[in-house]
């Protein structure tokens, strides 16, 4: 399968950790600059093309029509379209570039016009039940258990592939200190050898379930003493609709898909989809724990 996609990339730099950071007085800015251009150096010297970090226009442009896809869809005021015959040939995905036979031409992408340095602001609702982002419906949903059986390779593709809205899968990774992941680990198998005991104890047949909670246990531990780190992670789901009724269906539909991958736990975030949307946003935020004394 031929597609095209455009690949970007976002660094972020925490302005916190770099305040901290007495070995690099720079401002956070200037590290997130530099940490680019090192980056572009790389990429060329490995071949791929880089066009630069963008403009303070064009991130806000970026995220607009992620938020809102018909801002980048609707056609600019004052603006003509080249015709095809103004437009320049060039081959179309891998295989017209490889000559290979049969390959297919398109006329080439033209340039976009450069973006007004003064962004307009999204309009922003919040609903018990969804938000609305200029034109467009967003649910996000919230995947409270992952599978915990065998899983084949691409057990995830009807989320990633057959759902018919605009979805955002976002996946985000922490790494526990090692010493936390040692007491929960400790905890978990004193909570898991007790309920062994016991069941042997009044001659009670033992779960599956419990059975493969221990084997997991030994694997936690062999991964650890190993050296390898262990992470916390949170799922969100985000669809993108242009009207209610059609979100409302693509709801129905993500819970039939998420559950023919194996995740019966899919938690829409009601009364919390205008907090949470941002989180999907592609910015390398995590999202932080609140604070125990905090309201």
């Amino acid at each position: 399968m031929l597609q095209h996609h455009d690949l970007r990339l976002w660094l972020t730099v925490d302005p916190r950790r770099a305040h901290h950071r007495r070995a690099s007085p720079d401002r956070p800015e200037q590290v997130a600059l530099d940490t680019a251009r090192q980056l572009a150096t790389r990429a060329a010297t490995a071949g791929l093309t880089v066009h630069g970090a963008l403009t303070t226009a064009q991130l806000t442009a970026e995220l607009t029509a992620h938020a809102d896809p018909t801002t980048a869809t609707a056609p600019p005021a004052n603006r003509t379209a080249p015709t095809d015959a103004a437009r320049p040939v060039e081959p179309r995905g891998l295989a017209a570039r490889a000559n290979l036979p049969g390959a297919r031409h398109a006329p080439a992408t033209p340039t976009p016009p450069p973006l007004d340095p003064t962004p307009t602001r999204t309009t922003v609702e919040a609903y018990w039940d969804a938000a609305r982002i200029g034109a467009t419906w967003h649910r996000v949903f919230w995947v409270a258990a992952w599978p915990t059986g065998p899983l084949r390779p691409g057990w995830l593709d009807p989320l990633l592939h057959e759902t018919p809205a605009a979805r955002t899968l976002t996946v985000a990774l922490q790494p526990i200190p090692p010493r936390t992941s040692r007491r929960r680990l400790n905890q978990d198998t004193a909570a898991v050898e007790l309920a062994l005991q016991i069941r042997d104890r009044h001659r009670v047949r033992i779960p599956t379930h419990l059975s493969a909670a221990h084997d997991a246990l030994d694997q936690r531990d062999a991964e650890l003493s190993a050296g390898h780190p262990e992470l916390a992670y949170t799922a969100l789901i985000d669809l993108a609709a242009p009207d209610r009724p059609a979100l409302d269906t693509a709801t129905a539909e993500l819970a039939d898909l998420a559950a023919r991958a194996g995740i019966t736990d899919l938690r829409p975030l009601h009364g919390r989809h205008h907090h949470v949307f941002p989180a999907t946003l592609p910015l390398g935020l995590t999202i932080r724990r609140p604070n125990p004394g905090a309201h």
